[in-house]
């Protein structure tokens, strides 16, 4: 008997490798083995066991038992006798002399194979996908075949029984939730397999010398409580963490509290060690401290000048190659339904921070210009992406660590991905920070980026099929967008630093035009380190500044490719002598030239000219102006004043200070909102800005497009631009017929009045009405009439009063600045004033419009909270 079970064994030893099998496979890669293009990607290795070299030709990889033929290997891929083949599992799709599947692992979504196939499309081998710890893998015993971890991965080569282990302890349980407790909270830990337990309380991964778990733990300080389970077999590997945050007689917080668990290495880090990378756990809570999502990554910093400051910013990123989860899965962001990040920045403010280090460049910090910024490009619609903000308190290890924000990351493949379909290898996405490199897409991004920048530096833009590559290619309000805002907020930190742009190439996407985002804006209204050259950083700048600017770029990037050769040099600063080291570096031209390409546009196009400064226009219409300006700064300045306190008690400062340097910010925006319309006309012979009522007649026949905004809520009013042409468009609602465009007051010259869409020349205040079939008594619109709102800002209520309308039996509809209609109703009660709750909106600029039997009105106010 003994005989024979020997002859079967070998006969099954046999049978399972003299074949090509999967060998070796590999999902927690992250830093291991470089692929073709210098990345870390999963990986598969296959073993020929055969005496001969084997065609595979035509099999398949897969990771869905339910798809086996996923990803066809191509014609002519042979193993040599006793070799061994990689293949990438890195989803771009790739059949040259390296092989890249279009797939890539999750690991921890838990639903995956490792699937090989053969050209007659019989399945050789299907086996779950096994979860593994940071760069192990899991490979076949080189006596059994079985899968077994691999701590140390063999790839491209013989497995050995060295570093080979059966499983992975048990994951143990912190039985109590994370949260808040008052005066203590006792926890508990337990495993299914009883083997010990260890610990520590500071987040860091526990290891066979930490704190042995022998009963019940009383927890009377904040801390972090990382669990994991090591077992007596020498054939399991020590198991994955469980984690817990614990805070204790925490005062009531007014934001909500991120816990961030790392070791040693991340106070290290937080302290300004760039060298460290801690691994370690994040928890989000709820202001009212109630756990909504954690997650299992790893740290690194975040920021350049701004480390300078005590208080730094750090990235957090979720990394599926550590076997716990993929991501942060809840909504973060307000206004976004994305609920699932693995990047998001921590951010302390930047070179904004507060307080700042004691230097010149930093006097004034509040705490807020690239939140306020970003906050404001949002609210206008602009075509740009941000990076999105909410603050937190953060805690590390357990200590509190002041007030951040939170920051999404439009730069980002998972961004690009949820919000317009493009992937990582979908997109070109270049950078410039001082010098220039390719976030997604490699070199080709900059070839292709090249060729469309030369061709319009070098051909006639006025030429209307030039004009049409140029829109095909670039989203040209994009383009004006990243000029309105950042001169409108007289940025100084960008063109040659701060500055992305990028485009996606899947055609079943969005965003295929290059478009732009908006980076890092501490540098403005007056603040920080002039780095771009701008000639007049007070309220008073103007839109023409860009002019000077791009002078300013020619000095700052060479020509051509330079070598610079600095010698070793000694400076007396801040009374120490500082060092500086002999450097040699390489500075390269601009491949931006973003500038240039604005500029030959506005002085060469006249469409563009048209559309820029009627874009222009719109923005300071709807947001870019002294109300909401003004609120949004109020309103994050309310945000903040509660726990400032705190952030200053842990990094210095004074709360008079602060109150001052948000004052000084708030009145550069109360003169800055004023001026920059004076600005744009004295730059480009523009006259107004006009005053203008655009409505239908009769009313509700339609909507109105004035430039780039869409008006549902008639009558609307804006300052508009003249000598140059604004387009006007109508859409008439079903069983509505358009008849012709009428200026009351005859100061303005329609293209063409009976078009449904045409421009108009602007010579002073008018009302411009679309007439339809059925026009009433046109002369006597109004806008606004003698409807009042208050309190404006509001929050919870508005009340509407009114001296000689009846309100009594009236309408209302409530549009947001984009057209959106977000609450509307009937009006019942009093004539003269009406109580409207408003707690359903959130903050921002509103347009109500009133319908009674005398008329419709509309009236403005704004939302803060």
């Amino acid at each position: 008997m003994k005989i024979c079970g020997l002859a079967v064994f070998i006969f099954l030893v046999n049978t399972l490798f003299g074949q090509v099998v999967i060998n070796e496979y590999s999902a927690s890669n992250l830093r291991q083995f470089a692929d073709n293009f210098g990345k870390y990607e999963d990986w598969i290795e296959l073993y020929n066991n055969n005496d001969k070299a084997t065609d595979i030709s035509g099999w398949y990889l897969s990771d869905r038992d339910t798809k086996p033929k996923k990803w066809q290997i191509p014609a002519g891929t042979v193993i040599p006798a006793k070799g061994y083949l990689v293949i990438w599992a890195s989803g771009r799709d790739l059949r040259d002399t390296v092989l890249h599947t279009n797939f890539k692992f999750s690991q921890t979504r838990g639903d995956e194979f490792v699937v090989l196939t053969n050209a007659g499309g019989t399945i050789l081998e299907s086996s779950p996908l096994i979860i593994t710890q940071l760069h192990h893998s899991v490979a076949k015993n080189p006596v059994n075949g079985k899968w077994m971890i691999c701590t140390e991965p063999t790839f491209f080569g013989e497995n050995t029984e060295k570093n080979l282990y059966n499983i992975y302890a048990s994951k143990p349980k912190i039985e109590v939730n994370s949260g808040f407790y008052a005066d203590s909270v006792t926890i508990t830990m337990s495993n299914l397999s009883g083997e010990a337990i260890r610990y520590t309380i500071d987040g860091g991964l526990p290891n066979e010398n930490d704190n042995l778990y022998t009963g019940p733990i009383t927890i009377k300080n904040n801390m972090v409580v990382s669990a994991r389970s090591f077992s007596s077999s020498p054939d399991v590997y020590p198991g994955f963490t469980d984690y817990k945050s614990y805070f204790i007689n925490e005062p009531k917080s007014t934001l909500p509290i991120i816990s961030v668990g790392g070791g040693e290495s991340l106070i290290t880090l937080a302290e300004g060690d760039i060298n460290q990378n801690p691994i370690g756990s994040i928890e989000v809570f709820s202001k009212e401290g109630v756990i909504l999502s954690k997650s299992y990554g790893e740290l690194d910093k975040h920021g350049q000048d701004s480390w300078v400051n005590e208080q730094r910013s750090l990235d957090w990123i979720s990394r599926d190659e550590m076997g716990h989860d993929n991501g942060i899965k809840q909504k973060l962001f307000h206004g976004s339904e994305r609920d699932e990040y693995q990047r998001i920045i921590l951010r302390a403010s930047g070179d904004d921070n507060y307080p700042a280090t004691d230097a010149e460049e930093h006097d004034g910090s509040t705490h807020m210009r690239d939140e306020y910024v970003h906050t404001m490009v949002k609210k206008a619609g602009m075509h740009l992406d941000i990076r999105s903000a909410e603050r937190y308190q953060l805690f590390l290890n357990g200590k509190y660590w002041g007030i951040y924000a939170i920051r999404e990351k439009p730069d980002d493949h998972d961004y690009t991905q949820f919000n317009y379909k493009q992937d990582k290898h979908d997109l070109q996405f270049l950078k410039t920070w001082g010098s220039s490199w390719s976030e997604y897409g490699e070199d080709q991004a900059f070839k292709d980026w090249g060729k469309f920048r030369d061709f319009i530096l070098n051909n006639d833009v006025s030429q209307p099929n030039v004009y049409k590559s140029i829109t095909d290619q670039l989203d040209v309000v994009s383009l004006m967008d990243y000029m309105i805002a950042n001169l409108s907020f007289v940025s100084v930190d960008w063109l040659n630093y701060n500055t992305g742009w990028w485009r996606g190439l899947n055609p079943e996407g969005t965003h295929k035009k290059w478009g732009y985002i908006m980076w890092d804006n501490d540098a403005t209204c007056d603040y920080y380190i002039n780095y771009t050259g701008v000639p007049d950083t007070s309220p008073n700048a103007k839109a023409c500044d860009i002019d000077d600017i791009s002078t300013s770029m020619d000095g700052f990037f060479p020509s051509d490719s330079m070598l610079v050769q600095l010698p070793a040099d000694s400076f007396f600063i801040d009374g120490e002598w500082i060092y500086f080291e002999a450097d040699t570096f390489w500075i390269f031209p601009d491949p931006g030239k973003h500038e240039k390409i604005f500029l030959k546009l506005l002085n060469n196009n006249q469409q563009f000219r048209n559309l820029y400064f009627g874009r222009y226009a719109d923005i300071l219409n709807s947001t870019f102006n002294c109300d909401v300006m003004l609120a949004t700064i109020d309103s994050i300045t309310n945000q903040l004043r509660p726990e400032m306190p705190r952030q200053i008690g842990r990094w210095g400062g004074t709360m008079n200070e602060w109150l001052s340097n948000v004052n000084d910010l708030r009145d550069f925006i109360s003169k800055r909102c004023t001026l920059i319309s004076d600005g744009l006309i004295s730059c480009y012979d523009l006259t107004g800005p006009h005053q203008i009522t655009i409505l239908t007649d009769p009313p509700n026949s339609g909507t109105i497009n004035f430039n780039s905004l869409t008006h549902e809520s008639l009558p609307w009013q804006g300052n508009y631009f003249g000598n140059m042409s604004n387009t006007i468009s109508v859409s008439p609602k079903s069983g509505k017929k358009f008849l012709y465009w009428k200026s009351l007051n005859g100061t303005s010259a329609f293209e063409s009045t009976s078009a449904v869409s045409t421009s108009v020349n602007l010579l002073g205040q008018d009302t411009l009405v679309a007439i339809f079939e059925g026009a009433t008594n046109t002369n006597n619109a109004s806008f606004a009439a003698n409807i009042h709102i208050s309190p404006n800002p509001a929050d919870n209520q508005i009340v509407i009063k009114t001296s000689d309308v009846a309100l009594n039996n009236a309408n209302y509809t409530i549009h947001d600045i984009s057209g959106k209609i977000v609450q509307s109703g009937a009006i019942s009660g009093s004539n003269e004033s009406y109580k409207l709750e408003t707690t359903s909106l959130s903050s921002g600029t509103y347009f109500i419009s009133i319908q009674t039997i005398n008329g419709n009105w509309v009236s403005r106010f704004i939302i803060m909270r």
